[in-house]
């Protein structure tokens, strides 16, 4: 069998993402996706000795900082206008062709949403189990417009509580329960499932999914500032270190007694929470007018700076496949 070759992935200096690798002695294999068409292409390196020699005749000075293979791969590709950041150059750290299930790797650089790039498509790979979470958040988002016409979002009412608030509390973060649950069987050998999970399990996906490094604000609300429901999670104490995940169990077991932590703001951080778990899932592009456009009343603040090393790429054979690996059992 064919040792499978070292691949680097790098930025260019717009922000697209490049991949390469020495396919053979004297083949440069490239991969940039944002080319669409012409994603993949090869060189010949048969002269690159010459022209290493070339750069160092002439006062290159940084040729010894790097690698022969990074710097044939910053020569060839800027002859078709590529141009890479060699220090954004790394080893990839995730395997060609191996992804893993609901759990989102992909190159969102903010403010730029034309270099964007994200191997899994949502509706092809997951099929009904993504439209079914599609379908049920934006069912949420909309009952939560609803009580926006009822309830004004502002920090004066952040305490107002009440039984549409405390429904809605109880669908958002079942919600939640249910995505957390799916990525942890999914990413886990099925021998392993449990009959019930803990708090304590679920905190295993918020590294997987970077989830305290999110934040949202609602569109139309941005005086309220940003939400980050997930900063503070720590499996120390998986549960109260949620406080609106933790006021859903209040009111869902005593509702006489914990009423009042049905607030406004308890449910507005659930859906914030809510909108994260989407994008943290499928992607950013869920919610993106150039891509599925799903509804939310909430926008992306910050996203996690996923390492390109991390990015998903699809097989270097002419297959170009993607197959699902387990996260959890790595």
């Amino acid at each position: 069998m064919t040792a499978m070759p070292d691949v680097y992935k790098a930025k260019t200096h717009n922000g697209d993402l490049v991949a390469f690798w020495k396919s053979d002695s004297n083949t440069l294999s490239c991969f940039v996706p944002s080319r669409f068409d012409d994603a993949y292409f090869s060189y010949s390196t048969e002269d690159w000795t010459a022209v290493r020699e070339s750069y160092t005749s002439r006062g290159a000075t940084d040729f010894d900082s790097y690698n022969d293979l990074i710097n044939s791969a910053w020569h060839y590709l800027a002859q078709r206008m590529v141009l890479i950041d060699k220090g954004s150059v790394v080893l990839s750290s995730a395997k060609p062709g191996v992804y893993y299930p609901r759990i989102w790797r992909g190159h969102d650089p903010e403010g730029n949403p034309l270099t964007a790039y994200n191997a899994v498509n949502a509706r092809s790979q997951y099929g009904y189990r993504y439209t079914q979470s599609a379908v049920a958040a934006a069912s949420l988002f909309d009952q939560l417009v609803e009580i926006f016409k009822h309830v004004e979002p502002s920090v004066t009412n952040y305490l107002t509580y009440g039984h549409k608030m405390r429904e809605l509390l109880l669908l958002a973060c079942t919600e939640i329960e249910s995505e957390w649950r799916s990525i942890l069987e999914e990413n886990t050998r099925k021998s392993n499932w449990r009959e019930r999970y803990t708090t304590a399990d679920y905190c295993r996906v918020k590294e997987a999914l970077h989830l305290g490094e999110w934040s949202v604000s609602l569109a139309d609300y941005a005086h309220l500032g940003s939400f980050s429901p997930f900063g503070s999670w720590s499996d120390t104490a998986p549960t109260k270190s949620l406080v609106w995940y933790d006021a859903y169990n209040a009111v869902k077991h005593h509702r006489e007694a914990e009423f009042p932590k049905a607030t406004l703001e308890n449910l507005l951080n659930a859906m914030a929470a809510l909108h994260i778990m989407q994008v943290a899932q499928w992607g950013p592009e869920v919610f993106s007018l150039l891509h599925e456009n799903r509804f939310s009343p909430f926008r992306l603040v910050h996203s996690p700076d996923i390492n390109v090393s991390d990015v998903y790429i699809p097989s270097m054979d002419e297959s170009r496949s993607l197959s699902p690996g387990l996260y959890f059992e790595r």
